[in-house]
């Protein structure tokens, strides 16, 4: 398959959820540019409730991810399948801890 070929195909999959992925960016960057107006670098110690909340968030989506897609966890056999479905919810644990952080120094921070 070409190059031209694979890229036609993720175009095809990403197309349902470009909506989704347009509104997640947005959101991040809405976090991270209001943190950051008010002081928040990522290396802070502030955000405990994000260390608390994001994994549990990553959790919840190890559970929710394959029904998301219209599957059930009883089809999740093979280790590619396994793997995908870790780095989805490892990756809605890092995307809720880049949003959580900023806004949870937002609460904290001094006015």
């Amino acid at each position: 398959m070409t190059l031209s070929g694979i890229l036609t195909v993720l175009w095809f999959a990403l197309k349902p959820w470009l909506w989704l992925i347009i509104l997640a960016l947005v959101v991040l960057v809405a976090a991270q540019l209001a943190g950051r107006r008010k002081g928040y670098r990522c290396l802070s110690t502030q955000g405990r409730f994000a260390w608390i909340f994001g994994p549990i968030l990553g959790l919840i989506a190890f559970f929710v991810l394959p029904s998301f897609f219209n599957s059930q966890m009883g089809y999740v056999q093979t280790s590619i399948d396994w793997l995908a479905l870790i780095g989805g919810s490892l990756a809605v644990t890092v995307y809720a801890l880049m949003v959580l952080r900023p806004l949870c120094h937002l609460r904290s921070c001094k006015r």
